[in-house]
Parts: C-alpha cells; sequence; structure tokens
C-alpha cells in the first residue's frame, strides 16, 4: 500500500510516496518516489510536463469574449450594484442555457476572477 509522507530536512518540509510492507513481523516502509515539496503552506510538485495529466478543465474562451463584448458597449455601468452576479448569470444562459439552475457547478467550471 503506498501513501504520501510529509518530512522535513531543515527549514524545508519534503512530500514522498512509501511503499508500507511487514516483513518478518515488522512493518518496512520503502520510499518510491519524490513527489515535492511545501511552500508557504501549498504543495508544489516535482515533475515532468510528460507525466502530468489533466484532471479538471476551465471555461474560459467564450467567457472571454463575452464579457469584452460588454465592456465594449458599456453593459456594467448601467446594471448598477449588482452588475457582476448579473453579468454571471448572463454569461451562463449565453453559454448553456440549463447552467442558471445549476449556477453554483457551472460558477466551478469557469475561471472568473472578477466576480
Amino acid at each position: 500500500m503506498s501513501f504520501s509522507r510529509k518530512y522535513k530536512r531543515g527549514k524545508r518540509v519534503y512530500l514522498a510516496e512509501l511503499d508500507s510492507r511487514r516483513i518478518k513481523g515488522k512493518v518496512v516502509q520503502r520510499f518510491l518516489r519524490y513527489v515535492g515539496k511545501q511552500a508557504d503552506g501549498h504543495t508544489v510538485l516535482s515533475t515532468s510536463i510528460s507525466e502530468a495529466q489533466v484532471d479538471k478543465v476551465k471555461l474560459y474562451g467564450p467567457l472571454l469574449v463575452l464579457h469584452h463584448l460588454a465592456e465594449e458597449i458599456g453593459l456594467r455601468e448601467h446594471l448598477g450594484p449588482y452588475a457582476n452576479e448579473i453579468l454571471s448569470m448572463v454569461y451562463a444562459h449565453c453559454i448553456d442555457y440549463r447552467s442558471v439552475n445549476h449556477m453554483r457547478t457551472w460558477f466551478a467550471r469557469t475561471d472568473l476572477q472578477w466576480c
């Protein structure tokens, strides 16, 4: 069974993948690979690009176009204090009309930073 473990060397915290097995009644851990390190409370992985896997794709291009058009015509100024929320709903409806009913799920799939 493999698992990750943190270990400290000086002031740095490193992460490694270890394998644990019972041999002659004793648990023995074997180093499998270096995973990365922790910096400022965040994990920094150490891997080559050939080993990288995409686990999540965010919707960005169509939102960029819609937002640019809204800014060009000055739509935000006409919508008042809830402009960001209203624009989010408009963008969601333009890209996927069913998303307004599932706004939290849709919003998590996007890369909107301004709301």
